[in-house]
């Protein structure tokens, strides 16, 4: 499936590219953007709305001033939570964000496409403790191979909260209540209690970066039934793009 669009660039922006980002922002994103707590949490911001921006202007033939992105957190209502595109008169596309060490990674996905869009991205270069971590989250599935691999590892978790994602309530679902698996040729998901249907893409990202990375793109279906509360055994919260 080729619907989903998916761009990606370094963390940190030139000085020129960066002054052109800031005059596109709206006052709440310069407003989010003014709060976060470091230089390279700012540019990373700033990365992610202009990649956004100008995968929404390629697809719908429309200037970068004419692409809103906004975001809301659906517990605290602030400027944050999942990104999405505002476009007058038009349906806008899903949008999906993730981010790892230098690099930003973005997706966009028709609106006719699907009923929602999600994304995560892992540099190859995780700690034994990370890999670990993971390997309780989402445990091997049977006849997996290449399992015990850290490429094999972290590619479970980009599956796994690429889902989440595009389930909407992120990892205040505890991830175990995910199935990842091929039918008839497809990589399919599933979260436990809901009927919504997920296609996951793999990708992988070398080229002319300084660290490799792999990238889950997930697409969901039409939603068929509304969508269940968040297991109450769930721990962590929601991610922030």
């Amino acid at each position: 499936m080729s619907s989903a669009i998916v761009r990606w660039e370094a963390s940190t922006p030139s000085d020129e590219r960066r002054h052109r980002i800031l005059e596109l922002l709206s006052a709440p994103e310069r407003a989010r953007w003014q709060s976060e707590p470091s230089d390279e949490r700012r540019d990373r911001f700033l990365v992610g709305r202009m990649l956004l921006r100008e995968l929404s202007a390629d697809l719908l033939g429309l200037p970068l001033e004419a692409i809103t992105v906004r975001a809301e957190c659906p517990s605290c209502g602030g400027p944050h939570g999942v990104p999405r595109i505002s476009v007058h008169g038009t349906a806008a596309p899903h949008a999906g964000l993730s981010h790892t060490t230098d690099l930003v990674v973005a997706v966009i996905l028709p609106a006719t496409a699907g009923s929602a869009v999600g994304i995560d991205v892992e540099a190859i270069a995780g700690s034994r403790e990370r890999l670990s971590a993971i390997d309780e989250l989402v445990p091997v599935q049977p006849r997996s191979r290449h399992a015990s691999t850290a490429r094999a590892t972290l590619r479970r978790w980009t599956r796994v909260e690429a889902v989440l994602k595009a389930d909407g309530r992120g990892l205040l679902v505890d991830p175990r209540a995910v199935t990842v698996q091929r039918v008839a040729g497809r990589l399919t998901a599933s979260v436990a209690g809901s009927e919504t249907g997920y296609t996951v893409l793999d990708r992988s990202i070398g080229t002319g970066l300084r660290r490799r990375a792999v990238v889950s793109v997930v697409i969901a279906d039409a939603l068929s039934a509304p969508r269940p509360p968040a297991a109450p055994e769930a721990r962590a919260r929601t991610a922030t793009p």
